[in-house]
């Protein structure tokens, strides 16, 4: 049963409100900024950087590998981004090699196998159709010796693809046991143009002279998944075999003494159960279990050569290499990027991103499926409510699709990135966190794409979210790559933007919140630059940027650099636009708190920057355009003190410090504590005042 999908399956819900409806058009008028930077609108602004900023960073704390390092291997995947990749076809007949028929005695019986048996049985020509590294080709050989019995011994004979195309058909030669392994040829698969009436003649040929043939393909596409006698020929989404018990048999093969209770004993203390549960693949089975018989022999420490074995690059990349379908592509690289999300979330991402790529835009239940029987390592865990959440089981491994994925989607990278882009601007912080976190990865691996798709384009948004989130990457890009140099190349260009139209100011706004990250703490040098640059620049619009980026700096316990900065920028007459600028980012930091009924940052620190706290307060009460702001930041600081009686004695110092400064500024504080004062409320104002008034009168 199936529907219609939504036309975009990443809309808000209509109760939220979209993010980047936060301040995306910022005022450029000098007043509308002064208002927007005292506000709470501005405030939420910030608060949703720093929420996007600590799941990047939580993110970006997991990555265990050097991104630049990641090597690229195998075949490029087709411009639709479905991975495929391309043997050369066997050009004649020949038999099946003894050793592989002999290796039928420890095939492990998938829970179907049975009924492929009585298909064969019964039409005498079978179609194996399911992705590649599945044991399509074991079980057809099992599946011919199940039939044939002991005359299977006396040699079943491998066709080439070519014998498929004859009309009519007959069987060749005279085995009765006939195996077509059909392997794609530039994408195609021969068997894939098989259609009903070569089926029915193929089944009656072989019935008169009671022979049977299995051909092995990939999933039915083409004329043969249209097929009537499709259910009567065609085995499709078959069960696995279980590797474990793959595993099992090999090495009990090989050591026949070896007792049950002492196999047992041996595994359960490795890593084999996760490992082939997370890999599901029966030729990776065999893999283990040679490595089990290889150090057993050896008499090497068992778990490490099985912990050896796991390698989430070479995963990723067999996974790309199996002929998955777009359905699959696209669910499990939105599981890499929206990982621990709910099943919901990541399933309408999904189908979004499988028609962005060129699939089908209706919804089936493929992908519940698939996380049931076949992709182990991608863990579902349901809630109280039902809901189900969706994550890798092992963080490298993450990476790895998400990284193997993008450097194999040729024709699709473009089409990945709208799909981020959507993403990215979505309202719920987590959601566009993610995507921004696999944006930086994306962009460590792959820098001149990353750049120029991704970042510049985000960067230049009139939408603040995708602003805030090109800073984030570019942060996390630069971290993950070590290309630290190159990024902030980049964040220079964009503060140094000098025409005055809209991408340019966001461009700028972007360098300057940039600055405020990971980046701008290990540098704080470089990124104050980047924010004196932006403040001197001649538009008053992009001052809410560098305040957010300030203060992000401030958190990142850059304090005295960025105080020793502003007081640098504010020097010269109150009348110039820099410095006015500068002082109102000041308002902004001073205000700073951090979890509430908490003391301001600054006035928790303010014995060890008392002198440039002093004289920045000075000259921000004394400057016009900052000066409303600069009242509000200190009224704050003063009722702080009823929280905190013990922080009195550092405004006190503050009040006493700015009034000494000189006659206007003494006539401003005593003004101010005085209208304050007659607030009945304001108690601290009222005992700030008259303490003051006695250090005056004392001569203090």
């Amino acid at each position: 049963m199936t529907e219609e999908a939504p036309a975009d399956l990443i809309d808000p819900a209509p109760d939220e409100e979209p993010a980047s409806t936060l301040v995306d058009d910022a005022p450029e008028s000098r007043d509308e900024m002064l208002a927007l930077i005292g506000s709470d609108r501005h405030g939420r602004a910030y608060d949703q950087a720093m929420q996007a900023s600590v799941v990047v960073r939580k993110v970006l704390g997991s990555h265990v590998f050097a991104a630049h390092n990641v090597a690229i291997y195998g075949d490029f995947v087709n411009g639709q981004g479905s991975a495929r990749t391309a043997r050369k076809r066997q050009a004649r007949a020949r038999p099946i090699e003894q050793a592989e028929i002999d290796a039928v005695a420890l095939y492990v019986r998938p829970e179907d196998f049975d009924n492929g048996v009585m298909m064969l049985r019964d039409v005498n020509v079978v179609v194996v159709a399911d992705p590649g590294k599945t044991g399509r080709r074991a079980r057809a050989v099992a599946m011919l010796t199940e039939v044939l019995g002991e005359e299977a011994r006396a040699g079943l004979v491998e066709l080439p693809t070519s014998a498929l195309g004859t009309r009519p058909w007959q069987p060749p030669g005279t085995a009765r046991g006939l195996l077509v392994h059909d392997e794609p040829f530039q994408g195609k698969y021969a068997a894939h143009r098989l259609d009903d009436a070569w089926l029915a003649q193929a089944s009656y040929a072989l019935g008169e002279q009671e022979r049977f043939l299995v051909v092995v393909t990939g999933v039915p596409e083409g004329v043969l998944a249209g097929t009537a006698g499709r259910q009567a020929h065609v085995l499709e989404g078959l069960a696995l075999p279980d590797p474990l018990e793959i595993v099992r048999r090999a090495v009990l093969a090989e050591y026949p003494g070896l007792t049950a209770e002492r196999y047992e004993a041996l595994i359960t203390p490795t890593t084999l159960r996760d490992l082939v549960a997370e890999r599901n693949d029966p030729l990776f089975a065999n893999r283990a279990a040679s490595a089990v018989i290889a150090s057993l022999k050896a008499g090497s420490d068992l778990r490490s050569d099985l912990a050896r074995l796991r390698n989430p690059q070479e995963q990723a990349r067999e996974w790309l290499g199996a002929d998955p379908e777009l359905s699959e592509i696209a669910l499990v690289v939105t599981t890499a990027v929206l990982d621990e999300s709910t099943y919901l979330r990541i399933s309408e991402a999904a189908l979004s991103l499988s028609k962005s790529l060129g699939g089908s835009s209706r919804t089936n239940l493929r992908f519940w499926r698939m996380l049931e029987a076949e992709r182990k390592w991608i863990e579902r865990d349901t809630s109280a409510d039902g809901r189900g959440t969706l994550r890798f089981r092992h963080e490298d491994l993450r990476q790895a699709v998400l990284v193997q994925t993008w450097l194999r989607l040729d024709g699709g990278r473009s089409a990945v990135v709208r799909w981020l882009t959507r993403l990215a601007s979505h309202a719920d912080v987590d959601v566009h966190a993610k995507a921004t976190d696999a944006a930086a990865l994306l962009t460590a691996v792959d820098f001149d794409f990353g750049v120029h798709h991704i970042l510049v384009p985000w960067a230049g948004s009139s939408s603040l979210t995708l602003r805030q989130n090109a800073a984030l990457a570019a942060n996390a890009a630069g971290v993950l790559s070590g290309r630290t140099d190159a990024f902030w190349d980049r964040l220079v260009r964009w503060a140094d933007e000098p025409d005055s139209t809209a991408r340019s100011r966001h461009l700028a706004e972007t360098a300057a919140l940039a600055a405020g990250g990971s980046l701008g703490a290990a540098e704080p040098g470089r990124a104050l630059a980047i924010l004196r640059t932006v403040v001197r620049g001649p538009q008053w619009a992009t001052l809410s940027a560098v305040s957010i980026g300030a203060r992000t700096l401030l958190d990142a316990g850059v304090t005295a650099p960025l105080l020793r900065a502003l007081a640098e920028w504010s020097e010269g007459s109150s009348e110039e636009p820099s410095v006015a600028k500068a002082l109102t980012v000041f308002t902004y930091v001073v205000r700073r708190v951090v979890g509430p009924g908490s003391l301001p940052v600054l006035l928790r620190e303010y014995e060890r920057h008392d002198d440039l706290l002093i004289e920045l307060w000075g000259r921000a009460l004394a400057c016009a355009p900052a000066r409303e702001l600069a009242e509000g930041a200190l009224r704050g600081w003063v009722d702080a003190t009823v929280r905190e009686p013990d922080a009195q004695d550092a405004v006190l110092d503050l009040v006493a410090g700015v009034s000494d400064r000189g006659p206007d500024d003494h006539l401003a504080i005593d003004a101010l504590l005085e209208c304050w004062a007659l607030d009945p409320d304001a108690t601290a104002a009222a005992e700030l005042l008259y303490r003051l008034r006695y250090l005056e009168e004392m001569g203090a």
